[in-house]
């Protein structure tokens, strides 16, 4: 199993073991957990989600390998592909799916990827009225983890 699955795999763990409570009413049509006597506020905004989102998949993007393998490369191009599937319209994944299919994922090097990701990264901040990110500083921005 390559290093980029294991991230998402851990990830995607961590994220449903915090709060499946929570998690299962965040896409519509999920399975409800609300009764109607009971009110339980989402766990997290629009935005937040998206920021936490975005610093992931830079962060995946900033540590894929140089020279990925073709396997490597495919499973990069199937996360992206799959948050856009995956993600409800209410938080823009029928943007970014949209955006996927005009501009396809570039996952062959590190470089490229997260040169790709600064660039899909700055469409959406263009589309919500924010400044576009310098994308020759993204890798350096991006790389590496704090404790």
């Amino acid at each position: 199993m390559s290093r980029l699955l294991i991230v998402a795999v851990v990830l995607l763990a961590v994220c449903v073991s915090a709060a499946p409570h929570k998690l299962a009413h965040v896409k519509k049509g999920a399975l409800e957990t609300r009764s109607a006597n009971v009110n339980i506020d989402p766990p997290v905004s629009v935005s937040e989600l998206g920021r936490a989102t975005w610093t992931f998949l830079h962060t995946l993007a900033s540590t894929f390998p140089e020279t990925p393998t073709a396997e490597e490369s495919q499973h990069a191009v199937n996360l992206v592909h799959a948050i856009g599937a995956l993600y409800s319209a209410d938080i823009h994944a029928d943007n970014f799916a949209a955006h996927i299919d005009a501009s396809p994922v570039d996952a062959t090097s590190r470089a490229a990827l997260s040169g790709w990701m600064c660039e899909a990264h700055n469409v959406f901040n263009l589309k919500n009225g924010k400044p576009a990110f310098d994308c020759a500083s993204a890798l350096a921005l991006w790389s590496g983890l704090r404790n």
